[in-house]
């Protein structure tokens, strides 16, 4: 079984913070919970699975979001100094982080508890085996370049190199990557080269970081960093949502919202003059991007405001359907798992028929199913740790994939398999009740 996370964003905790230890278990135990179910075959027997493939497919470190980037040395410099920087930020993060990847060590080395099968082919209810846990880290937008291999005694070991992406399965019909190169706010050069800024970068670090920064010079009894974390994972075009969402979880008093939209907006401000001199690297569509941004963004708080961003500007920085299926496409490829794209993504099938497949795709064969891991509406205050399960043939009643939206914590310690519809026949009998 093949399992992708992604976006965990290990901060060094300048304006934002790790995982909760809740975020944490919840994630462990749906793990257990799809691993157990991935046992249940397709023709109704149980037999537990051989091994788990873990991969997170980007993102594990949020090297961006800090306050070490407000001074002269960018992250989009080619410099020693930036290097260096970022490798120090990457190192701190890690060191903070150090709770989340104790649980990636315990899994590696434990691995996770299944039951047993009988000779009924059920799952035993009393005896338990250990399948084993395989980690692949794959590289994001967020946390390039990533920290050489550590010498002091006081940083945290980190054992899995990243890669930019990989297959996995038999056939290796399933592709894994962050996919940061499908959104036009996070496209950019190589790290390490002297380039522009993407717009992620532009947003994160010149307005989200400083945003928070003096927000806490001008809030100090109210605790930010959380507030941070969502920001940070958030995209562009959506952080007046999450930031309105904030102040309505907290029932913010009217002093405190004039005090976060005036600061917001002296941010926005400084945000525009800083494209000025560092432009992010955009498309041309005949709209000056940076202008109409800053213009949505400087009064998206006001409580008159539409929530969701002007179509002009969804047109350019948002992801587009039918250019992430035609990339994929070329890949050859039957699923494709994108660390970058929201949660529930497979690509709606009507927009998948009216992509052009390659001249060497033959028409009979279907279009590739598109999984992503940001979750779609995450809580204002944490950021969900969402997860796509593969299943390879025969596992999990035959199912292709599940994800992690589709586990209410009502049945996160059930190993029962999950029922897909409703039976149609009037009169059936649900044996479970009958029993």
């Amino acid at each position: 079984m093949l399992v992708c996370s992604a976006n965990w964003l290990l901060p060094d905790g300048g304006v934002s913070l790790p995982p909760t230890a809740r975020e944490l278990a919840t994630f462990q135990r749906g793990l257990q919970t799809v691993s157990g179910r991935a046992g249940f075959r397709s023709d109704g027997r149980y037999q537990p699975i051989s091994r788990v493939d873990l991969v997170f497919a980007g993102d594990m470190l949020d090297t961006l979001s800090s306050t070490r980037w407000l001074g002269a040395t960018r992250p989009w410099q080619g410099t020693p100094a930036s290097c260096q920087l970022h490798t120090e930020i990457a190192v701190a993060s890690l060191r903070r982080g150090q709770r989340a990847l104790a649980l990636l060590r315990r899994l590696h080395r434990d691995g996770i508890a299944v039951p047993e099968a009988t000779r009924l082919g059920r799952p035993s209810p009393s005896h338990f085996s250990r399948v084993p846990v395989r980690l692949i880290t794959l590289a994001g937008d967020h946390d390039l370049p990533w920290p050489t291999a550590p010498t002091s005694r006081d940083t945290p070991e980190f054992a899995w190199s990243p890669a930019v992406s990989t297959r996995w399965g038999d056939n290796s019909d399933v592709f894994i990557s962050h996919g940061q190169q499908l959104d036009p706010t996070a496209a950019s050069a190589a790290p390490g080269e002297d380039r522009p800024p993407s717009v992620r970068e532009s947003v994160g670090i010149d307005l989200v970081t400083r945003f928070l920064q003096r927000l806490g010079q001008l809030l100090p009894e109210i605790p930010l960093q959380r507030f941070g974390r969502s920001l940070a994972a958030a995209h562009p075009l959506s952080l007046p949502q999450r930031i309105q969402a904030w102040l309505d979880r907290h029932q913010a008093a009217a002093a405190s919202r004039t005090t976060l939209r005036s600061c917001w907006q002296r941010c926005v401000a400084d945000w525009h003059r800083s494209t000025r001199r560092e432009t992010p690297v955009v498309r041309d569509l005949g709209i000056d991007v940076c202008d109409r941004l800053a213009g949505w963004l400087s009064d998206s708080l006001h409580p008159n405001a539409s929530p969701t961003a002007p179509q002009d500007l969804s047109s350019v920085l948002q992801p587009e359907p039918s250019a992430v299926v035609a990339a994929v496409c070329q890949e050859g490829i039957h699923t494709a798992v994108l660390g970058h794209l929201p949660l529930h993504e497979s690509i709606p099938a009507r927009e998948q028929s009216q992509i052009r497949q390659p001249f060497f795709v033959h028409a009979a064969v279907p279009p590739p199913e598109v999984l992503g891991l940001v979750p779609r509406q995450p809580q204002p205050d944490c950021c969900e740790l969402a997860w796509s399960a593969v299943f390879e043939q025969g596992e999990h009643l035959g199912m292709r994939h599940t994800v992690s939206a589709g586990l209410s914590t009502s049945v996160h310690r059930s190993f029962a398999a999950t029922v897909i519809g409703h039976p149609a026949v009037a009169g059936t009998v649900d044996a479970l009740q009958a029993a």
